[in-house]
Parts: C-alpha cells; sequence; structure tokens
C-alpha cells in the first residue's frame, strides 16, 4: 500500500481546461425548465466526452490563468462578467480556442440579464453569433444533427443566427430544421465554437475527436482505451508516472500494444500486451 505522498511531485500537461463558476451552476438548478442540474450535468458530458478522447483536462477556478492551456471549455457558463469576458476574449485573441455552449452569457455578477443581446458581456462578438432564444424539450423529444458532426440532440436547443461564425452542422428536425446547432467563429489569432443545444454523448464525442485533432492536441496517451477508462500522465525530475482508472462496474482488458509498464507499489511487476482492470480499480504505473 502507498500513499498520495508516497507518489513524486510533478506536473502533468493538460490540453483543455474547464472554468468553475463560484454562483453561475447555483443559479441553474431546478430553476424553470431546468429539472436538474443543469450546469453539473453539461460539466459532466463535455469532461467524459474530452477524456474519452485522451485528452488531459483540468477544472480551474474562472478566477485561474487561461494562457496555459490551447482549449477553453464554457459549460453552461450562465454568469459572466465583463471582466471574465475579456480574459476570455484576450485568451482567443493569443491563439487559444474555445468552446461555449447554451445557456452562456445569460447574466453577470448581479444575476442581471446582460443587454444587446446572447451571449452577452462581449461574447456576442467572440462567437460571431446572436441566440434569439431558448428551448426546452421533452424528454421523448430529439433533434436530429446534421453535417460535419451528426448526430443526435436532446433536452435544450437555442435558436441562434450567425454573425460571421461558419456552421458546422445544423438541426436536421423539428421546428429548428435548418438552424445551426454548432459553430466557428475566427477571432484574431484563436477560434470560438459555440453548441447551441445538449448534444448526446456519442456525438459530443465526435465533435471534440474532430476538434482535439484539427487543433493537434496530443492524448494522454496513444492507445485505444475502452469507455469508461481514463489515463492521466505526472512527469518530474525521477521520470514519468501514469495513472489508470476504471470508472465502470466491469472488467477490462486493455491492450498496451508496444508499451510496457512498471507497477508503482511493485516494481517486480511488469505490465505487458495487456492489463487487467477490475471495477473501480485505479493504477498506478511507473513508464
Amino acid at each position: 500500500m502507498f500513499s498520495g505522498t508516497d507518489v513524486p511531485p510533478g506536473k502533468h500537461e493538460a490540453g483543455g481546461a474547464v472554468p468553475i463558476p463560484s454562483r453561475g451552476p447555483k443559479l441553474l438548478e431546478g430553476e424553470g425548465p431546468f429539472a436538474s442540474d443543469c450546469y453539473t450535468q453539461t460539466s459532466f458530458d463535455h469532461y467524459e466526452a474530452l477524456t474519452g478522447n485522451g485528452l488531459a483536462v483540468d477544472i480551474v477556478s474562472t478566477q485561474s490563468d487561461f494562457n496555459n492551456y490551447k482549449l477553453l471549455i464554457l459549460p453552461a457558463l450562465y454568469l459572466v462578467d465583463v471582466s471574465l469576458a475579456e480574459r476570455i476574449r484576450s485568451f482567443v485573441k493569443k491563439g487559444g480556442h474555445v468552446v461555449g455552449t447554451y445557456l452562456t452569457g445569460y447574466v453577470d455578477q448581479s444575476n442581471r440579464c446582460h443587454l444587446g443581446g446572447f451571449p452577452g458581456g462581449g461574447l456576442r462578438e467572440l462567437f460571431g453569433l446572436w441566440n434569439e432564444e431558448l428551448d426546452s424539450m421533452h424528454d421523448e423529444t430529439e433533434v436530429v444533427v446534421e453535417g460535419e458532426v451528426s448526430g443526435k440532440a436532446i433536452d435544450l436547443v437555442e435558436r441562434i443566427h450567425a454573425e460571421g461564425a461558419d456552421t458546422i452542422a445544423q438541426a436536421g428536425s423539428e421546428f429548428y430544421k435548418g438552424h445551426p446547432l454548432i459553430t466557428r467563429n475566427e477571432f484574431n489569432s484563436g477560434a470560438a465554437y459555440y453548441l447551441a443545444a445538449r448534444l448526446g454523448l456519442p456525438t459530443l464525442t465526435n465533435f471534440y475527436q474532430q476538434t482535439i485533432l484539427s487543433l493537434g492536441l496530443r492524448p494522454s496517451i496513444r492507445l485505444d482505451l475502452p469507455k469508461g477508462i481514463v489515463y492521466r500522465e505526472r512527469k518530474s525530475a525521477t521520470g514519468t508516472l501514469g495513472f489508470l482508472f476504471n470508472y465502470t462496474k466491469h472488467t477490462h482488458s486493455i491492450d498496451l500494444g508496444d508499451i510496457a509498464w512498471t507497477s508503482f507499489s511493485s516494481p517486480k511487476i511488469k505490465y505487458r500486451d495487456t492489463l487487467e482492470l477490475p471495477p473501480y480499480a485505479s493504477l498506478t504505473l511507473r513508464l
């Protein structure tokens, strides 16, 4: 057995970051059309889709420095004050890429609606679109997503109008047919993506797969990991450590290919060819 203090200090390289606001999530808990915590559900969706594509992701404060990342995710970032909006714009101007979603930039720090259209606080120009309205759908309703990304959208759909942004995918059914659902807007040296609907997890995963590839972001490890298996890496002066997590209730067999790992807690244990990871288990490995 070993404790967290036995692991040598080091750093990991995360390509993406998800800022967590201190107050915004509370404004979306069971209010109006939101039967549950919309912010948390959206954040989980994006985290799972990103990690499922092998990208290391940090959960950061909205007060954090974003400049160390290449990709910034704003999942239903309902509360955006002018200061935060300017920092996001500055991040993209310098070459960063941001992904915003429905319910982003609706109110300021005093819970007052932004004037001049949504997303507000200066984000309308960044995303290159105007959000006219939000629709909450019945549980059984699905909207077809067509275009460079295809699949389905559920629960929430915004009716948006492009103001310079390019449409990557649009609605193929229901009232929103023909309206943009996924857009991309070039902004100085970077770009801003907007997801105007809650995409089903397979569709969201496909979107991030294409985005990560187009941005040249490097997965944490080049292995085809089963769904629910997450890998993290930490580098230090003494070497590289890998962390494998099984977030499912099933045992998974992982094909290691030509990678050879050594157990951190028991150096005599070597892993080659395949590795069996029991339900909800984790392993710390020395690379």
